[in-house]
């Protein structure tokens, strides 16, 4: 199973979605190939030398054609291409500017998260000794999938399975910290596993969907989880009809209860309103 490899960084106050490479199994940064920057900048290039005389041109066309459809027709196009052109262009700047790592090494856990423009870098580095547990959950990843009909090709957003691991343990610099990566595949995760156990950081599972556990050491703690004999309770790379089973703390629970309460007595108050508005 292939689709987008993406990975949510949570350094501190730095929460953005990230499309990850692959280096090696246990190597994996958003770092682009040379190819692909380049790829990247010559399409930005031309979007921009296309759209720019279009703009223009649909200038000229407003005062001296009396028919304004030339105008909306070039402004439009020239408008869509370089809004296209910019969008890349900001796409391109959460690879050039940002850079991610995240490293599972010899001595421990690795990941590194800096901004050029903000001269702000953060790392966290969880050496072995330090592992309290890792724990293996389900998490969802969204891909489009190809989708025959009467009209033609067509797509559908769909959400497949992967393992989302999270490590409980202190940190180099004495903090209790609570990190997470996502895997998609079986091997790397083999791979991972091994290595933990090799260093005798025990290794647990649990049937629920982490996706919304607190990166706190309550939230992680208050999974219920087993021993990981070898199996996950879900297949990697499986689709997912609907996001259940996700784990929620007591206090995600009272808060959503609320949540539910008070869109209930909204509603309430919008159909008494409404049928007091029909008399």
């Amino acid at each position: 199973m292939n689709f987008r490899f993406f990975f949510a960084s949570r350094h501190k106050e730095v929460i953005s979605l990230i499309e990850m490479q692959r280096k090696t199994n246990r190597l994996f940064t958003n770092e682009l190939p040379k190819w692909a920057l380049i790829v990247h900048k010559v399409m930005i290039s031309l979007l921009f030398l296309i759209a720019v005389p279009l703009c223009v041109l649909s200038l000229i066309a407003l005062f001296t054609e009396d028919d304004l459809s030339i105008f909306l027709f070039l402004g439009i196009i020239g408008g869509g291409v370089f809004w296209f052109g910019r969008f890349c262009y900001k796409n391109l700047l959460q690879y050039t500017q940002q850079r991610l790592i995240v490293e599972l090494r010899e001595d421990g856990y690795f990941t590194s998260f800096s901004n050029q423009k903000t001269n702000e870098k953060q790392t966290i580095f969880l050496p072995f000794a330090g592992m309290e547990y890792v724990l293996l959950g389900m998490d969802y990843q969204y891909a489009v999938k190809a989708t025959p009909r009467s009209t033609g090709p067509g797509g559908k957003v769909v959400f497949y399975r992967v393992v989302k691991l999270m490590i409980s343990g202190i940190s180099s610099d004495r903090k209790h910290e609570v990190v997470s990566f996502p895997i998609g595949d079986q091997p790397t995760l083999d791979e991972w596993v091994n290595v933990f156990q090799a260093n005798q950081v025990p290794v647990l599972v649990t049937d629920k969907a982490l996706s919304a556990v607190p990166y706190t050491k309550e939230g992680i703690d208050a999974v219920p989880k087993a021993p990981y004999q070898g199996t996950l309770p879900f297949r990697i790379g499986s689709e997912a009809k609907e996001l259940d089973n996700v784990f929620l703390t007591e206090e995600q629970q009272k808060q959503q209860a609320e949540k539910k309460k008070k869109t209930g007595r909204e509603c309430a108050a919008f159909s008494s309103a409404w049928g007091f508005c029909k008399c």
